[in-house]
């Protein structure tokens, strides 16, 4: 076999991007495998002659038919080598991401590689590196503009700052796959908190999508972690997939929604409020399928007691496992009485713990139901007090005095 010539699947990209010729991102555009298996020869001569540097386009192309067509660990760790180069920032995967058609095709890739081989948490931890080195190489870009307006002003076309990518929602929805909070952890903090300056260069349509799935999933890598801030972020992510106007309602949206409810509940005790711009006809389409989750609202509202709360949502159990949304569900019936002693606060400026423990019904909660003995019951109350860390609300401590029932509840403005 010839190593490079005529007979080589790739020469057709090759020379043009050796040529450094303007249509080699028509010819990856283009671009359909010629090979239908995996051959080592052909792959590492490819390689070799697309040098990353000076060819990305023809490079990622080439290491994109790779992960596709690998089948053994032998193929799939020559795949991961080629992939280094991507991690490493000797390819430019500023000019790659110019190529919609070549990151898309990446992407899939990438998450093909990740299920196929059932190696995800190793593929996306590769993701996450290519990422974090595109975004450093975009941001690069602004030096070329002083003023930094790509980061003052969000826009939907520009070529300058981080942008938007289907490499970037791929990489978030690896992460969640993955299931691990080391990922979840970085991922949060080299890509989530980094803001874009615009939100990439697809079509109108495909941009949108891409824009609502990425804060979807932003919101439930943030949501994992689990601790208050980045529960409030989860909150901002899945309110901006409404940001986006469209003719119809997404499904993306809905399924934002559901989690957005069990959010707000528990970090404000409200149900969910859409953005006034949001059409009336797109709210009855998200309202309406989210039926049950507006009844696990409504059991918060218009009473004291967090008894009825706690019944609704064990109530939907099935239908949050369906949704794969137990472990919000979970997660709001561990802070659930937080929200019910800030609301007593609303009306009394203290109380005695053993008042607060009935009155909030606190002996239905998991924490509390296998206690009958009342003093008991108020330790287990102020134990959670003192965890929710929150100043507005304090258990008075007096020397030498156990916590009892008689312990005195301090509320004070927040």
């Amino acid at each position: 076999m010839a190593i490079f010539g005529s007979s080589s699947p790739y020469e057709k990209i090759l020379s043009v991007s050796e040529k450094m010729s303007a249509s080699v991102a028509a010819a990856v555009r283009s671009w359909q495998t010629p090979i239908r298996e995996f051959n080592e020869d052909i792959f590492a001569n490819a390689l070799k002659r697309a040098n990353p540097q000076q060819n990305p386009l023809a490079y990622v192309q080439i290491t994109i038919d790779m992960m596709v067509l690998s089948l053994n660990s032998m193929q799939v760790e020559m795949t991961k080598q080629a992939l280094t180069a991507l991690c490493s920032g000797a390819v430019q995967m500023v000019q790659v991401a110019r190529v919609n058609e070549l990151i898309d095709r990446l992407a899939r890739a990438l998450g093909h590689m990740a299920t196929s081989k059932n190696d995800i948490p190793a593929v996306c931890e590769l993701v996450v590196d290519i990422v974090d080195v595109m975004n450093a190489q975009m941001a690069a870009q602004i030096q070329d503009d002083p003023q930094g307006t790509g980061f003052v002003k969000q826009t939907l076309g520009s070529t300058k700052g981080i942008r938007l990518t289907p490499l970037h929602v791929e990489c978030l929805r690896l992460c969640i796959l993955a299931r691990r909070r080391v990922l979840h952890e970085r991922v949060a903090r080299t890509i989530l908190d980094v803001e874009f300056a615009s939100f990439g260069q697809q079509s109108g349509e495909t941009r949108a999508k891409a824009f609502m799935q990425y804060c979807y999933y932003a919101g439930m890598i943030y949501a994992a972690l689990a601790d208050d801030v980045s529960l409030r972020k989860a909150q901002k992510q899945w309110m901006l997939t409404f940001a986006i106007p469209g003719k119809f309602a997404s499904y993306i949206q809905l399924e934002a929604f559901k989690k957005l409810t069990l959010v707000n509940l528990m970090l404000d005790g409200k149900p969910v409020k859409l953005p006034s711009f949001f059409a009336p006809t797109h709210v009855k389409a998200i309202e309406g399928p989210a039926t049950s989750y507006s009844n696990i609202a409504d059991a918060f509202s218009g009473t004291k007691s967090m008894a009825r709360a706690l019944s609704r949502v064990k109530e939907k159990q099935g239908l949050l496992a369906n949704d794969d949304n137990v472990g919000l569900a979970d997660l709001l019936v561990q802070r659930m009485p937080a929200q019910f002693i800030k609301r007593m606060g609303d009306v009394y400026s203290s109380m005695r713990l053993g008042t607060l423990a009935k009155a909030i019904g606190f002996d239905a909660h998991p924490l509390a139901s296998h206690i009958s003995n009342i003093d008991e019951l108020a330790t287990t109350l102020a134990q959670f007090i003192e965890s929710m860390n929150d100043d507005s609300v304090t258990v008075v401590e007096q020397d030498g005095t156990p916590t009892s029932a008689n312990s005195i509840v301090r509320f004070s403005p927040a």
